[in-house]
């Protein structure tokens, strides 16, 4: 866990709070849009795996936008203040 850690310690891979509501947004809308097309197809074709099938392609579409920190999660970047100096 350590490497992991150190091999992204000098990038650029955090997500700023404009980033983290629109990927919040993303995922919803993902959800709402691919369950009940999955529950609809696995109703139609009265297949339980279909049904299984299509979640789980729900989910890898949603892991797949979200998780990674696309540059458009990066756009506003947090600025600190200064040190102060004694």
């Amino acid at each position: 866990m350590q490497r992991v850690s150190r091999s992204f310690k000098g990038s650029k891979l955090q997500v700023d709070y404009v980033g983290q509501n629109l990927a919040n947004k993303l995922a919803h809308s993902v959800f709402v849009v691919g369950f009940p097309i999955s529950l609809i197809v696995g109703m139609y074709k009265s297949n339980f795996m279909y049904l299984c099938y299509m979640l789980l392609a729900t989910l890898g579409v949603c892991f797949v936008v979200v998780v990674p920190p696309w540059p458009i999660y990066r756009r506003n970047p947090v600025v600190f203040g200064d040190k102060k100096k004694k």
